[in-house]
């Protein structure tokens, strides 16, 4: 593993000859606080006493720092191309080469492709099970090997690109995070460090125990040492080096301010004939970054192979994925008419099967079962019996365990018995063909759910082979033993039922995909969109630091340089849709797959929302409508990022939309922050009258801070809630209950309110009147305030109703209820026969309920099926339940630890810490909590404290 990486940082230029020196120091951005993390007790914070360092060719000032950490969990930030990626390559040496026989192994990690729903334990085991899977095997299954490594704390996982996660999903991540280093386990993480913030602020968690660490930006001295090697073409960079300190702050210093684009001039101006004077002459620094990516690739492929790196790119662009897997890319990828390139790809498919099946024995009617067997394939219906794509199959909505046994048993039936009429055909035996896939049924159904691939197009058959083979195997010898006792011809029957059995096998778990990128590929390359050898070609980009390699999947080197690649490529199919007719494409022009950062000249963050950040000028042979669309998004872009907010509200429509809808959401963000709430409310009440509920709430929030109840008011009437609940915080704030009462009475537009508002000042008749009008939502909050009245049984008795009718919901309120009040006995037989039925939130609730009474052997025993079926959330439950801890405990333990030693929580840890307090019936620690760490003049403190004192002091008996 360690020379693996250490090849990996020379073909990335990361330490040929040296590292670029980089320095480093503690962050301003939200992080925990110096005394949670390093256990020091003198006071002062990351300002006063910051981490630092810098990078070095041994690797020592990384090293020191980290070993310094009391938990040994730091996440690295910083702005696109600062040298992340870098850094963790930098650190994963470092601690592999000074490593001590006990201490677990640094496994370095791309997440790009991580789903957070996914627990990170899983996924690092999946990951690692998969990485190193040839070392792995030769000592037993490699994913159990792996999940037992983790466990044992073997494993010290390094995780690349925490931004690189789907659109919103790094809050999600950060939180799973938090909860995986809460075991004070080590832990490396490199994030942007705009969308790190933004995660933070989402998602309100920060590492309670990890440092931060932001990288800065390449100093004009560290940029002239690197780009002078080697030797012989430092006269070559002389007049830069002279610009560079003449103009550090013009757009080439600005540029070559990352250890991005060091690296891409030092290879692009490597050559003798190459001069990188020609960078002096460009304009801006968008400029200077799109040449210096232009001459890199250029460098390493002059002739066709940019193209070839662009239609990967352009495929990478379109599925939204930084992951580049063969049998992803699709058949009408860069066709005029995609829709009839993807049905024409089939049908040659389907010719093609159909004519092997005829020539190897079966006729007329092994021509249609080919065509039938590739339709199938082709349109998934039996993907769930093999699936393929290399990632488990999921079904597009949750099935409970009959249901998914039901399912198998019935697309399996149909397997075998279409199978069993095929080979009827054939043979002309329906008797016996017939009877033997009747015999062969129970043999073969063993290997259904079955035969991932893998990401090489020279590898994955084995798996499949190990699927398809027993079962034609399985099926011909079933077939033949029919045959011998019906007097049919034995071997005919065998050998046609094994290859239709079999072949149907190969094509539905990969041998489709296979063959209709076969088909994708042959026409790419034909019209030089592709090399005839594509695994070469991936491995020569590889070696050339092009693409990397994260796990099974290639990447291109920077995400930046993706983006540059993909443009190009797009403009040009853009181009070529329009010029067959198709004028969709003019109001269609899509975003790059994901928000793309740059430092700016002071060393801000630059946004472009809706650009590629380094997009080339247009072409001529772009058609005038979409480079309309693409000027207008690209002008908007660099107003508002350049701050002239007043020019870009003004170039707005009437309507305010906008090619890019979150850039309009964007500017709306920044006119607030900037004082003219007054123009982000014109846009947001368009949007608002329009539905939208997200922009009537920031709307609402404007609105009252400026002190606009009247407009509140009239918003209120039309039946924005968010606008209701503002007035009546107002009317409680200055006025009376009564007058808070009669105006959420008149509200007929929100009918709801009224009733929820009574029964807070202790008035049920109308929250019981809604009830009887059959409102599921009244049944709730009357059950809530009958309890707060001391009403149990009352309440008790009215849920009972509604679960006793099918309501799970209610059953699931009731069960909490009575647990709330000593009755676990009986809240678990009211979960029983939704938990019997199969449903998995049920099964949760109870083992959280068995827990509480300290039986965590049954809670095990209730998820271990779960568990076993491969469900991620119950292996998780599982492992917290044989600790004998509740998985929220980690949560708290964590958070507690800080107030321990002394700290302040942050408004946003407080409010977290007592959730999960609430949500596990301590709420005077809740209340405690809260008063000691947070502001008590603001509005969401005020309304929570009063809340939750009411409930200890006033209305419940006990905590619960």
């Amino acid at each position: 593993m360690s020379r693996d990486w250490s090849a990996e940082a020379v073909r990335r230029e990361i330490t040929r000859p040296d590292p670029l020196l980089v320095s480093w120091s503690s962050t301003g951005r939200p992080a925990a606080s110096r005394n949670a993390v390093l256990g020091a007790t003198t006071g002062g914070d990351w300002q006063q006493f910051p981490l630092r360092g810098s990078t070095d060719s041994l690797n020592e000032e990384i090293l020191a720092a980290f070993r310094g950490l009391r938990h040994r969990q730091l996440i690295v930030l910083g702005a696109p191309g600062a040298g992340k990626s870098g850094f963790a390559v930098l650190l994963t040496l470092a601690l592999s080469g000074t490593r001590e026989t006990s201490e677990p192994v640094p496994v370095l990690l791309a997440i790009s492709e991580w789903d957070p729903t996914e627990p990170v334990d899983a996924f690092i085991s999946r990951r690692v099970s998969e990485d190193y899977a040839a070392v792995l095997a030769h000592h037993g299954e490699p994913r159990v090997l792996a999940a037992r490594l983790l466990e044992h704390g073997l494993i010290f996982p390094v995780l690349d690109g925490l931004d690189e996660l789907a659109a919103g999903a790094s809050g999600t991540a950060l939180e799973a995070l938090d909860v995986y280093a809460a075991g004070r386990r080590p832990l490396v993480v490199t994030c942007r460090a705009h969308e790190y913030e933004q995660a933070v602020i989402r998602s309100e968690t920060v590492l309670i125990t990890a440092a931060v660490v932001e990288l800065d930006p390449v100093t004009m001295d560290a940029a002239v040492r690197f780009l002078s090697y080697p030797e012989m073409a430092r006269t070559r960079w002389e007049p830069v080096f002279t610009h560079l300190r003449d103009q550090p702050d013009g757009p080439l210093a600005a540029t070559l301010s990352t250890p991005l684009m060091v690296a891409l001039a030092r290879t692009a101006y490597r050559e003798a004939g190459t001069d990188p004077a020609e960078l002096l002459e460009l304009p801006d620094r968008e400029a200077v970054s799109g040449r210096l990516m232009d001459a890199y690739v250029t460098s390493l492929y002059p002739g066709r192979g940019r193209r070839w790196l662009g239609t990967l790119a352009y495929h990478l662009y379109l599925r939204g994925t930084r992951d580049l897997h063969w049998w992803q890319i699709p058949a009408g990828i860069l066709a005029a008419r995609q829709r009839l390139t993807q049905l024409g790809t089939v049908a040659a498919g389907a010719l093609l099967v159909g004519s092997c099946t005829a020539v190897a024995g079966g006729g007329g009617p092994g021509f249609v079962t080919g065509i039938v067997a590739v339709l199938l394939a082709a349109r998934g219906w039996l993907r769930p019996l093999w699936p393929h794509d290399g990632r488990p199959y999921l079904p597009a909505r949750f099935l409970t365990t009959q249901q998914r046994a039901l399912r198998t048993a019935g697309l399996g039936l149909g397997y075998t018995f279409g199978c069993a009429t095929a080979v009827a055909a054939m043979t002309g035996y329906w008797t016996a063909s017939l009877l033997g896939g009747l015999v062969s049924m129970p043999a073969t159904a063993g290997f259904w759910m079955r035969a991932p691939v893998e990401s090489s197009s020279r590898h994955g058959w084995r798996a499949v082979a190990g699927v398809a083979a027993p079962i034609a195997l399985l099926s011909g010898v079933s077939y033949a033993t029919v045959a011998v006792l019906t007097d049919a011809a034995a071997l005919s029957l065998g050998v046609r039922a094994a290859l239709v059995h079999g072949g149907t096998v190969v094509l539905v778990s990969s041998g489709w995909v296979w063959l209709r990128f076969r088909l994708t590929h042959l026409r790419l390359a034909v019209i030089g969109r592709l090399p005839w050898r594509l695994n070469a070609f991936l491995n020569e980009a590889y070696r050339h630091g092009v693409l990397r390699k994260a796990g099974p999947a290639y990447q291109f080197r920077h995400a930046l340089l993706q983006d540059h690649l993909a443009q190009a490529t797009r403009v040009e199919h853009l181009a070529t849709r329009t010029g067959t007719g198709d004028r969709a494409v003019v109001g269609h022009v899509p975003s790059p797959p994901k928000e793309r950062t740059m430092p700016d000249h002071e060393g801000g963050d630059y946004t472009p929302d809706s650009a590629f950040a380094t997009r080339p000028p247009l072409g001529p042979e772009v058609p005038p409508e979409i480079r309309l669309r693409m000027d207008e998004r690209d002008r908007l872009s660099a107003l508002i990022d350049s701050g002239r907010l007043s020019e870009a509200f003004e170039s707005l429509p009437p309507d305010f939309s906008s090619p890019d809808h979150s850039l309009i959401g964007h500017l709306i963000e920044r006119l607030i922050a900037s004082g003219m709430t007054h123009r982000a409310n014109r846009i947001l009440e368009i949007w608002a009258a329009n539905g939208d509920k997200d922009a009537q709430q920031r709307l609402a929030e404007n609105l009252y801070d400026q002190g606009r109840i009247d407009e509140l008011r009239r918003r209120a009437f039309l039946g924005e809630r968010a606008a209701a609940l503002r007035v009546i915080s107002r009317i409680l704030a200055e006025d009376s209950t009564e007058v808070a009462m009669r105006f959420a009475r008149q509200l007929t537009a929100i009918p709801d309110l009224y009733p929820v508002l009574a029964a807070e000042f202790g008035d049920l008749e109308p929250l019981k009147a809604w009830f009887r009008a059959g409102s599921n939502e009244a049944t709730e909050a009357l059950a809530f305030w009958l309890e707060i009245q001391g009403d149990i049984d009352d309440a008790v008795d009215l849920l009972r109703t509604r679960t006793s009718g099918g309501d799970r919901w209610a059953a699931d309120i009731l069960a909490d209820l009575l647990a709330r009040h000593d009755r676990t006995a009986e809240a678990i037989q009211v979960l029983r026969p939704w938990v019997d039925a199969g449903h998995r939130n049920e099964a949760r609730h109870t083992a959280d309920l068995l827990a509480g009474q300290g039986d965590y052997d049954e809670a095990v025993r209730l998820l271990r099926a779960r568990a076993d079926a491969g469900s991620e959330f119950a292996k998780v439950d599982v492992m917290a339940y044989r600790s004998k801890v509740h998985p929220d405990e980690h949560q708290i333990d964590r958070l507690r630890e800080a107030v321990s030693l002394g700290l302040r929580l942050k408004p946003f840890e407080a409010r977290r810490l007592a959730r999960l307090l609430v949500r596990r019936g301590r709420i005077r620690e809740a209340v405690s909590y809260l008063r000691a760490n947070t502001d008590n003049h603001e509005r969401w403190v005020v309304h929570l404290l009063a809340w939750l004192t009411d409930q200890v002091n006033k209305r419940l008996p006990h905590d619960g």
